[in-house]
């Protein structure tokens, strides 16, 4: 199975915010008070273009002069996923990632070197899903596909 790299570097940054002020926007159009601190924790997610731990986006920002508390970013994170402006990703009970393409989309992780890298939601398909439980509804799949390099000889 081969995947077009560059397909999947367009989607995502077809979602990357440009500016603090278009975050802002972002956050005050899902009702989210946009502080100064959430701003940047959204902005710096997208300013990456790709997924980070809590931990990893606290570390960048901690080199900054826009500091922020290890306990703001892990509260914003949560904050911005309940209002569905990132997806958290559970690769292991103990590593979450945190990805601001919001749009439907699937992930390969290397387990090798802890990458994590968009899949398009049209590359992955299902014959069916099973019946949904009772009193329940659809809200999405997300598949993870785990790779780690080939050893095997050519």
């Amino acid at each position: 199975m081969t995947l077009d790299l560059d397909l999947v570097y367009i989607e995502y940054m077809d979602t990357k915010l440009a500016t603090r002020s278009e975050a802002e926007a972002m956050l005050q159009s899902r009702g989210i008070q946009p502080t100064p601190q959430r701003v940047e924790v959204l902005y710096r997610l997208h300013e990456h273009g790709g997924h980070l731990s809590a931990d990893d986006l606290y570390a960048r920002m901690a080199m900054d002069t826009r500091r922020v508390s290890r306990a703001t970013v892990y509260n914003t994170l949560q904050a911005l996923e309940k209002a569905g402006l990132v997806r958290q990703i559970v690769i292991e009970p103990n590593r979450v990632l945190y990805d601001g393409n919001i749009q439907p989309h699937h992930h390969f992780y290397n387990e090798a070197t802890c990458e994590l890298m968009d899949i398009p939601a049209d590359r992955v398909g299902f014959l069916c899903l099973p019946v949904l439980p009772e009193g329940t509804r659809f809200a999405g799949v997300d598949v993870v596909v785990r790779v780690r390099p080939d050893m095997s000889p050519l």
